[in-house]
């Protein structure tokens, strides 16, 4: 009887352990994927909370530029000084603002696009704005724009030197890197903050 029963008996012994490593591998694969889509979900939602973050960052940026530039404007001697002529005073008061907020551009237009003041480089005036895309926003519409715009390496030489050697990129070599043929970046995409508000009568 003990010869018939013991193949029974490794046959059940050989099931039991089959089915128990059927249902661990099983569990072992779900608990994988639940844990893969819990990190994933995890890391989602790391960059959404980190993007917010960003956003609000830019957003409070912005409006500490805005109500600078908005209360500038507003000032009594720079709209004297534009109306009289004398560019040298408030080109100095601008400078100052300029240097106090720690903004790296500061220009005035006159209410077709040309600029009348660069604080940057007060020589280098009646060039022609009006394609800028904020300014002419300005322009069309009358009102005030605040947002990010993308500046050229030569504009930025236009504004500032200093500002377009800062902004000056020199491509390096990696292993993965995608063939170009320029070695240097001398359009430099820059994000820039602006409010620009249309010229005083």
């Amino acid at each position: 009887m003990a010869r018939l029963t013991s193949p029974i008996a490794n046959r059940l012994i050989f099931s039991f352990l089959l089915v128990i490593v059927i249902f661990s591998v099983a569990f072992a694969i779900a608990g994988v994927f639940l844990i893969r889509n819990r990190v994933v979900a995890e890391a989602q939602e790391m960059v959404r909370q980190d993007l917010n973050a960003a956003r609000e960052i830019y957003s409070g940026s912005l409006r500490g530029i805005n109500d600078v530039i908005r209360l500038t404007a507003d000032r009594f001697f720079l709209r004297e000084g534009l109306q009289a002529g004398d560019l040298e005073a408030a080109s100095v008061e601008l400078n100052r603002v300029m240097a106090s907020e720690d903004l790296d551009v500061l220009t005035i237009t006159d209410r077709t696009g040309r600029v009348v003041l660069r604080t940057s480089d007060p020589q280098q005036v009646g060039d022609d704005q009006s394609d800028n895309t904020l300014v002419n926003a300005v322009l069309t519409s009358g009102q005030p724009v605040a947002g990010t715009l993308i500046m050229s390496g030569e504009e930025l030489e236009r504004e500032s030197s200093s500002l377009a050697e800062r902004a000056y990129i020199r491509f390096i070599d990696t292993p993965l890197a995608r063939a170009r043929p320029e070695t240097a970046n001398a359009s430099t995409a820059t994000a820039t903050n602006w409010r620009i508000y249309p010229p005083t009568e």
